[in-house]
């Protein structure tokens, strides 16, 4: 137990810590390292992952079975979901040592002897939760429906990455295909609890290798003799299309191919997802054919630098860049536009006159407006 010094040391330390879980962002620079920080249910983990500490160091008083059943079920649950205990062990430990070396950078010296001080308790504390969620997790990974998806996970990971896939199809269960359509999802919010939950949700067909991976999920569709890859990709279309309102928002590159091509596939099919996403693509499913433009310019840095560059000049006009916008989705006609942004004809032309001015390309201009809505497509990206 903590003398009366060191308890007021560590009280402030405490509020302190929590501050720093109410600001964790997972798309921030500093929380990198942190997979879902932003998540409001890793959060509110995170709060209890806090107040448990610092009862370890306070009081010396370490966490209960029943204290932890919110992190420990949580922890379940991504792992019943396709995540690897590893993965939800590393995201865990991931924060704590965030918000440790938060509290360290902010401390002044004494406070920082404090904070090593228990830094033996600390690892205590992550041994025991770490115990308490592999063993509630054994029972899942031992069951046989486990092992099955974790034959038909490391099936995945074969064909994508161009491994032999030999020894695996000599388990009577695993049946390859030899074409598949490669299916990249990406979420419009990269949470894991809501990718998880739409993964879960979203209709799959049975025969798909379902893997889950950063911001989404990678299925392969077989594509079964004499049957069309065209076709597997409009039945996945009309299988979206009845619940597409119902989930969160996501989109989907595909890319059919025979399985040695796969790896070249799977790069095709997630630069297509992150397009849709980018683009904020009123479409789910995006195939190459529909943004062939966009994706010559995703595929090149070189040409995508400099076509960002055309927009510098825009960098601190959000009205124009906004006319702009409205003026391409109205195919460049001015009337369609200011009948979007609810302002006059005359306004939308001296807008493009300006964006003239300041890039010295006009929109008003077909070949220029070409230039103008590829330059906004590279910043976009």
């Amino acid at each position: 137990m903590a003398d009366g010094q060191t308890r007021a040391v560590l009280t402030e330390l405490r509020t302190a810590a929590h501050r720093f879980v109410d600001v964790l962002d997972a798309s921030g620079g500093d929380a990198s390292d942190v997979a879902a920080a932003g998540a409001a249910d890793f959060r509110t983990r995170a709060h209890l992952h806090v107040d448990l500490i610092f009862a370890l160091f306070l009081d010396g008083i370490d966490p209960t079975a029943e204290a932890l059943a919110p992190i420990v079920e949580a922890a379940r649950a991504s792992v019943r979901h396709g995540r690897t205990l590893e993965d939800v062990l590393d995201i865990r430990l991931g924060a704590i040592e965030y918000v440790w070396n938060q509290l360290v950078a902010t401390a002044d010296e004494p406070t920082r002897r404090v904070l090593f001080d228990h830094a033996l308790p600390l690892a205590r504390y992550h041994a025991i939760v770490s115990t308490r969620i592999a063993v509630a997790c054994a029972d899942f990974t031992a069951a046989p429906r486990w092992e099955q998806l974790e034959l038909r996970h490391d099936l995945a990971d074969a064909l994508l990455t161009g491994r032999s896939t030999a020894g695996m199809q000599a388990d009577p269960r695993i049946r390859l295909a030899e074409d598949y359509v490669v299916v990249v999802a990406r979420a419009a919010d990269p949470a894991p609890r809501t990718v998880g939950n739409l993964r879960l949700r979203f209709p799959h067909p049975p025969t798909a290798l379902v893997r889950a991976d950063a911001g989404g999920w990678t299925a392969l569709i077989p594509v079964q003799r004499g049957v069309a890859a065209t076709t597997v990709i409009a039945e996945l279309e009309r299988a979206v299309l009845p619940v597409r309102d119902t989930l969160p928002r996501c989109w989907l590159g595909v890319c059919a191919s025979p399985v040695p091509g796969m790896p070249e596939a799977f790069v095709e099919a997630r630069t297509l997802a992150e397009l849709g996403r980018s683009l904020g693509s009123g479409e789910i499913v995006c195939r190459r054919e529909r943004f062939l433009l966009e994706y010559a310019i995703a595929t090149d840095a070189q040409t995508r630098a400099r076509l960002a560059q055309v927009f510098d000049a825009l960098d601190d006009q959000p009205v124009l860049t906004e006319t702009f916008d409205a003026y391409v989705r109205n195919n460049y006609e001015l009337n369609p536009t200011a009948d979007a942004l609810h302002i006059h004809r005359n306004t939308v032309t001296y807008r493009l006159s300006r964006i003239t001015d300041l890039t010295g390309y006009d929109p008003q201009n077909p070949t220029e407006a070409m230039t103008l809505a590829a330059a906004r497509t590279a910043r976009l990206l």
